[in-house]
């Protein structure tokens, strides 16, 4: 919420709280296209469909439904948080790659994306 009294609203823009193995958790969800423990919780076709090139425009070919997308050869897309986290994910690999952040906006996304990307390559 945006404040704490009868006037207050739902944050929209930010502010996921999560652990280290939270966002492993959520990886794993996507990884395994919806399911958990064999349990379809989100459908399928919305995973395959949010994390793939929406040609429909709005630059929506590197960033759908709010995760990145990566080089179409690789398959891999990854969400960026407010202060340098990212939860990068290989479905090819079934690899999930975190970096939690700090305070520091200074931060640059697409050079930690390619830092992923050359780990990927050498796995």
């Amino acid at each position: 919420m945006d404040r704490k009294d009868e006037k207050a609203i739902e944050k929209a823009f930010c502010c996921f709280q999560a652990r280290t193995t939270d966002f492993a958790k959520f990886g794993r969800l996507y990884l395994n296209e919806g399911k958990w423990n064999e349990k379809q919780i989100v459908p399928k076709q919305w995973i395959i469909d949010s994390t793939r090139p929406d040609p429909r425009g709005n630059s929506k070919l590197y960033y759908n439904n709010n995760w990145g997308l990566g080089p179409l050869k690789y398959g891999s897309y990854f969400a960026i948080g407010l202060y340098g986290q990212i939860l990068y994910l290989y479905p090819e690999k079934n690899i999930i790659i975190i970096r939690l952040g700090n305070t520091d906006t200074s931060y640059h996304p697409n050079y930690w994306k390619e830092v992923f990307l050359q780990l990927i390559d050498q796995l």
